[in-house]
């Protein structure tokens, strides 16, 4: 499939689901960012077509030096909830299971549970062998070393997967004007959405793993276990 056709059946699914107008650019500039942050390459022409139409000529730096910037500032936690929806959703997404153990302990347990709800002053200064604030730091910096290793062509880990399933709830609320949660998106496989998801990932995935089976049932996962974190 040529990168016109490939988008083209991306607009097309889209299209069915509402009557708004989307753009092809506006398109392939939010694929080009979510699957350029979740990990995932593609050596075929469709890859080339987004960075041309996104106008992104070197996505992993630009990420690296934003991760690097936030992971830097005196609060790296207001830096990351102003930044891009994209960078901001991998900070969260990698803090999330960092946060939930530190939660339970006592010296946390008065903070909020969603970290995204933390003020920085409030964290505790140290907490056994470092501070929390550090913790955060060095999450954030693995971000970074991460995108700067991202300069040639590699296979996606199964955690990037679920990262840019949920961007990609994200992207389908935006463009078809929905305002219902990402969450609430069915992950049956005939649904809109994962026919959507399943066109998006086509050129990443191998067949077993890009399938509309593994990409509901993947999809289905990821909401049971969101919603299964206490709030």
């Amino acid at each position: 499939m040529t990168s016109g056709g490939y988008l083209a059946t991306l607009l097309d699914i889209l299209r069915r689901r509402s009557d708004r107008p989307v753009g092809c650019r506006a398109l392939a500039h939010d694929l080009a960012s979510l699957l350029s942050a979740t990990g995932h390459r593609t050596r075929g022409s469709d890859g080339r077509a987004w960075d041309e139409l996104a106008d992104v000529p070197d996505p992993h730096a630009a990420d690296a030096r934003l991760f690097a910037t936030i992971a830097e500032a005196d609060d790296p936690l207001a830096a990351a909830r102003l930044a891009p929806s994209l960078i901001r959703q991998r900070i969260f997404g990698r803090l999330d299971g960092w946060w939930r153990p530190q939660h339970r302990r006592a010296a946390f347990r008065h903070l909020p549970a969603d970290l995204r709800e933390v003020a920085w002053d409030d964290l505790p200064p140290r907490t056994r062998s470092r501070s929390a604030k550090d913790g955060i730091r060095a999450a954030i910096r693995d971000l970074a070393s991460y995108e700067r290793g991202q300069a040639r062509p590699g296979h996606p880990f199964k955690g990037d997967q679920e990262a840019a399933l949920r961007g990609l709830a994200d992207i389908f609320n935006d463009l078809t004007g929905s305002d219902a949660h990402p969450l609430d998106l069915p992950h049956s496989p005939r649904s809109v959405f994962i026919r959507f998801a399943r066109a998006a990932l086509h050129p990443y995935l191998a067949a077993t793993e890009g399938s509309a089976d593994a990409l509901s049932n993947r999809w289905r996962r990821a909401k049971e276990q969101a919603r299964s974190t206490p709030a």
